[in-house]
C-alpha cells in the first residue's frame, strides 16, 4: 500500500499522529493502493496536543484563525474525514482514537480513577459525571438515599480528558459488593469501568443471570421520601421500623419513580409502605399494610363493608362479626346476657327475646297445659310439677281446694 510522503518533522507530534493513522489504516487494507493514495491527500493540520494540557482532545490549525482543539475520534471523523477516506466503522475510529490518546498521554494523564461516597455522589450527580440521565442536574437532589448511607453506597467514577463514566456500587448485606449500571459519555469507558469492577472483585449486575439475583439485598438504610434515586439494579423496595431495605425484587413496591419518590403507599396505622397489590383500603379510603388492616378491621358478614373492629358486634350461634347497621336490621339481643343471635338461635316469650342457653335457664313448661312461662311464675298444687296460674286454680277447684 503506497502511503504517500510523510513530509512533517519526524520528532514532532504531528508526524507521530499522522504515522500512527497512516500505520493503522495501512494495517487495515494493506492491498488497497486506491485507500493508499486518498490518504496521502488528507490535510492533517499540524495535530498536536492542545496547549491548555487537556487531555483526549486534538488541537490543530485553521487558516486565518487561531488553533482549534476537538476530540481525538472527531478530528479524525470531521477534519481526516476518515470514514469517507478510508471506509473506517466507528468502533475502528474508536479503536484509532485510543491508539493516538495513548500515544499522547500517559495512563495517568488518561485514566483518573475516584471512588466516592455521601454528599459527594450528589455532586457528582449534580455535575453530571458519566452524562446526563433523569437523576442528574437539578434532580440530583434525589439521590439524596445514596448520600446518607455512605457506609452502603460508593459511586466509581473514571475520566479521560473530558470523558467521564459512573456507576454505584452497593455494599450487600453479605459484604459483597455490587456493581450497578455505567452511565458515560464516551462509549470507549465502558471497558475500562467493567475491568477496573472486575479487578476489584464486585458483583457486576448486567452479566449475573436473573435467577442468581435472589440474595441482593440491602437493609436498615436511613431514608427520607422525595430523596429516592431511580434505582436501575436493585429495584424494589420495603419498609419497616422506619427503614428502608432494597432488593432485586423481594420488595413491596418498585423504587424507579423519576420524581424522588419511593412509590407505593404508607400505612395509616404502621407508617409502612406497600406495594399497590398489598395494600389495602376500608370504605373511608385510608390504606393499610395487610398486617394493620386485619389487626384493625373486618368485613361485615352480612352488607360486606369494611368495619373496625371496635365497631362491630359479635353473632354468638353464626360466629361472625357484621355491622351496627345489620346487627339492628337482621340479628336478635338476648334480653338476659345481651349477646347477639340470628334467628335461628333465640326463642321469644311475651315480646322479648332470649338465646337457647338462657331461654332454658329461666322458662318451664307448665305440666298440665304444656305452655312455656317464666319459671318464677309458676306455681305447684299438693307437690304437682309447675304449673302456670291458671292450670293451678283449675287443679285447685278440681280438689275441692276452691270454690
Amino acid at each position: 500500500m503506497n502511503i504517500g510522503v510523510k513530509l512533517l518533522n519526524t520528532c514532532s507530534n504531528s508526524t507521530r499522529i499522522r504515522n500512527c493513522i497512516e500505520d493503522y489504516v495501512a494495517s487495515l487494507h494493506p492491498f488497497d493502493p486506491q485507500i493508499g493514495w486518498t490518504m496521502g491527500a488528507i490535510n492533517y493540520r499540524y495535530p498536536d496536543k492542545p496547549d491548555d494540557g487537556s487531555t483526549g482532545l486534538i488541537a490543530f490549525d485553521v487558516p486565518g484563525k487561531e488553533r482549534m482543539k476537538i476530540r481525538t475520534a472527531r478530528y479524525l471523523t470531521r477534519k481526516c474525514k476518515l470514514h469517507e477516506a478510508a471506509n473506517l466503522n466507528d468502533e475502528q475510529i474508536r479503536i484509532l482514537a485510543e491508539k493516538i490518546n495513548n500515544l499522547l498521554w500517559s495512563v495517568e494523564e488518561l485514566s483518573d480513577v475516584e471512588l466516592i461516597h455521601g454528599p459527594a455522589i450528589t455532586k457528582a450527580y449534580e455535575d453530571e459525571v458519566g452524562g446526563s440521565s433523569c437523576m442528574t442536574g437539578s434532580n440530583a437532589s434525589y439521590t439524596g438515599l445514596y448520600a446518607a448511607n455512605p457506609t452502603r453506597f460508593e459511586m466509581l467514577i473514571i475520566r479521560s480528558g473530558n470523558d467521564s463514566a459512573r456507576a454505584i456500587i452497593h455494599k450487600l448485606d453479605d459484604g459483597r459488593k455490587l456493581f450497578g449500571r455505567i452511565y458515560t459519555n464516551a462509549q470507549h469507558l465502558l471497558e475500562k469501568m467493567k475491568r477496573h469492577a472486575d479487578d476489584q472483585g464486585w458483583i457486576v449486575s448486567r452479566y449475573v443471570d436473573r435467577s442468581n439475583r435472589s440474595s441482593w439485598i440491602m437493609s436498615n438504610l436511613n431514608y427520607c421520601d422525595g430523596e429516592i434515586p431511580y434505582m436501575d439494579t436493585l429495584i424494589s423496595g420495603s419498609t419497616c421500623n422506619g427503614l428502608l431495605t432494597v432488593s432485586w425484587d423481594n420488595g413491596d413496591f418498585g423504587l424507579q419513580d423519576q420524581n424522588g419518590n419511593m412509590g407505593g403507599y404508607i400505612c395509616e396505622l404502621c407508617g409502612d409502605r406497600v406495594g399497590e397489590e398489598d395494600a389495602y383500603s376500608n370504605d373511608n379510603g385510608n390504606i393499610y399494610c395487610e398486617y394493620c388492616f386485619y389487626k384493625a378491621f373486618l368485613r361485615c358478614e352480612y352488607c360486606e363493608i369494611v368495619i373496625h373492629k371496635d365497631d362491630a358486634v359479635f353473632i354468638e350461634d353464626a360466629e361472625s362479626y357484621v355491622c351496627e347497621h345489620c346487627v339492628s336490621s337482621h340479628y336478635y339481643q338476648c334480653e338476659k346476657c345481651q349477646d347477639h343471635y340470628s334467628i335461628d338461635g333465640v326463642q321469644f316469650l311475651n315480646d322479648e327475646t332470649y338465646c337457647q342457653n338462657c331461654f332454658g335457664e329461666i322458662t318451664s313448661y307448665c305440666e298440665d297445659c304444656d305452655e312455656v312461662f317464666y319459671t318464677e311464675d309458676l306455681t305447684t298444687v299438693d307437690d304437682s310439677g309447675p304449673l302456670c296460674e291458671s292450670c293451678a286454680t283449675a287443679r285447685q277447684k278440681s280438689e275441692g281446694v276452691i270454690k
